[in-house]
């Protein structure tokens, strides 16, 4: 189809579209205009319908031909608009029918009130009183009659109007339809026309701009049959005639020019890697499938002493100090895709040294291992450093060992001291006040004692330390220890030793009052220490006995004898809290914060 056809068929359709659009809302108008007419119609009825009842009522207050004549005169009117045939609907049909037989009814009632009062007036008394009775019950009907013929003539208009709205939705959609229908047409055929037009003639334009610039290379490659595709084929034809006399220099030389650019840019690329390899303060290597090496910065040819380009290639076996450690860290790599370790490096002149590690594997673009690449640093004057902190703290454990030994002797000697002195003191009040501060040097010389054969010289277990003084006080205290039970629970608590000290002397005095007092006349018993752990890194210990409990008497906390005012003294030093249960015995609760 050459271009002038594709035109003329083209302005064809537009036509023919263009009057059907218009039919269409000429029919819809018209459609219309039936139905608004019919509404019309509706609301004369009802308004007719109205003023026949208005009559009516005027009559009936006032009797007398003009109302009457008024009446009759409505009435035709409504019965003219009723019978012109204007409903031809189903539901407006079955309405009007209602309209009519209530009306028709309506009219009977009315006359039937007519006649019946025309002849009251002749009638006497008895008989008039009869024909009102009558004529109210006329009146009533009439009534009933008029309110269910102005209810269906309102129920016509609705139905009317309902069909009236209907219609002009439905003419509204019809319009639309073919005005979308017309829109999608027409840009159709406006599509066609430049798809088989428009565009062909731009890309023959386009190619002519082309081929003029040189690039005799391009080819229009239109295969339309008209005009416009022998026109581009003529075209094509030409510039390939041309091309086989012609070398294009523009294209020549465009392709030198982005080949010179892209070896730039890859050299440019290559070198601001290399930059940042050799510039990492850490040795960066890598190898090869072969553990060949493949890389080789200036971190590390000044950390080994080898040359790049004389090392290239090589196994990486000859930077290791043992070679077996070198296929090892290859092995994990490749299998773990890393390896992060310290090993053992030789340098050029053999000299071995250790470095931290970190490789992980290379790989290609579709995720293939290509080698291995590692980042290591020599950590010499780290391990040095370490070495040598670690001997200083070994030396400082020892003498530390040495000073709690020295403490723990030193305070033996002033126990044995005390012992001695005790001997040559006959009163029994002053020798017990002696054997008293005995038992408080053995219970601090018991803690450096721990911490002298611990491992950990500043913690002690408080468990194992209570277990050996109770024991120490039993022992002191043997007379009585025959008739006493010691329950000790402890958990695994280690305290420090400024912990450690006021709690040993707490529990010595503690205990050593619940030996000599709770348990007089023979009796026996037992007394029990216990500490746990408690919320917000508090400890609670607990001295308790089953004994004959502390004097109610006595306040505790304000006493003369030393051993509780060092107890209450010792429990604010630990900045805790004391409290008494008397109701079993003697309990004394001391809950304190674990200082590290």
């Amino acid at each position: 189809m050459n271009i002038k056809t594709r035109l003329q068929v083209s302005i064809i359709l537009s036509l023919l579209l263009t009057l059907m659009v218009g039919a269409l809302i000429f029919l819809s108008v018209q459609w219309m205009n039936k139905v608004s007419t019919k509404e019309t119609i509706a609301a004369e009825i009802v308004k007719s319908m109205a003023e026949l009842k208005i009559v009516t009522h005027e009559y009936l207050l006032y009797p007398s031909d003009r109302p009457l004549v008024q009446w009759r005169s409505k009435y035709n009117t409504l019965k003219e608009y009723l019978a012109e045939g204007y409903f031809r609907n189903l539901n407006e049909k079955i309405v009007i029918d209602k309209i009519l037989k209530n009306l028709e009814r309506f009219k009977t009632v009315f006359f039937d009130l007519v006649i019946n009062a025309r002849k009251g007036q002749a009638r006497g008394k008895q008989e008039r009183s009869v024909s009102r009775a009558w004529q109210n019950m006329l009146k009533g009907e009439l009534l009933e009659s008029s309110q269910l013929v102005v209810s269906l003539t309102f129920q016509l208009q609705r139905t009317v109007q309902a069909e009236l709205v209907i219609t002009q939705q439905r003419a509204t959609l019809l319009i639309v339809f073919f005005l979308v229908a017309m829109t999608a047409l027409m840009g159709g055929v406006s599509i066609w026309v430049k798809k088989s037009i428009a565009k062909p003639i731009a890309k023959l334009e386009e190619g002519t701009q082309i081929i003029g610039s040189g690039d005799l290379s391009y080819r229009v490659g239109t295969t339309a049959k008209d005009e416009i595709g022998q026109l581009s084929r003529a075209f094509d034809k030409m510039t390939e005639d041309l091309k086989k006399t012609t070398t294009s220099i523009v294209e020549l030389n465009r392709e030198i020019d982005e080949r010179k650019k892209a070896e730039d840019a890859l050299k440019a690329s290559q070198d601001y890697t290399r930059n940042i390899i050799d510039s990492s303060l850490d040795m960066i290597i890598a190898v090869d499938m072969n553990r060949c090496i493949v890389e080789f910065n200036k971190a590390a040819e000044r950390t080994f002493g080898y040359r790049r380009e004389d090392i290239a290639g090589t196994m990486v076996d000859i930077l290791y100090a043992d070679p077996n450690e070198g296929l090892e860290v290859h092995k994990t790599a490749v299998d773990k895709g890393q390896c992060i370790r310290e090993i053992l490096n030789r340098h050029k002149n053999g000299e071995v040294f250790p470095s931290f590690l970190s490789a992980s594997t290379l790989l290609d673009t579709h995720g293939n291992v290509q080698g291995v690449m590692g980042v290591s640093r020599d950590i010499t004057e780290q391990k040095q450093a370490q070495d040598k902190l670690t001997a200083s703290l070994k030396e400082k454990e020892v003498l530390l060992k040495e000073v709690h030994h020295r403490v723990k002797n030193n305070m033996q000697v002033i126990s044995s001291m005390l012992s001695l002195q005790s001997q040559h003191i006959t009163d029994k009040a002053s020798r017990a006040m002696f054997e008293e501060s005995q038992n408080r040097v053995r219970s601090m010389a018991l803690i450096h004692e721990k911490l002298y054969t611990s491992e950990d010289l500043a913690h002690i277990d408080i468990a194992e330390y209570i277990h050996s003084l109770t024991h120490q006080l039993i022992t002191t205290y043997r007379t009585i220890a025959s008739r006493v039970n010691m329950d000790i629970t402890v958990t695994d608590i280690f305290l420090a030793i400024t912990t450690a000290i006021p709690c040993g002397l707490i529990i010595n005095e503690l205990v050593t009052n619940a030996l000599k007092h709770a348990f007089p006349h023979q009796q026996k018993g037992t007394i029990t220490v216990s500490m746990t752990p408690s919320t917000n890194d508090s400890l609670i210990l607990t001295v308790s006995d089953t004994g004959i409990g502390f004097p109610e008497e006595i306040d505790f906390r304000n006493t003369t004898t030393l051993g509780m005012q060092l107890v209450t003294s010792l429990v604010e030093q630990l900045d805790g809290t004391i409290t008494l249960d008397r109701s079993e015995g003697t309990r004394i609760r001391i809950e304190f914060r674990k200082q590290e």
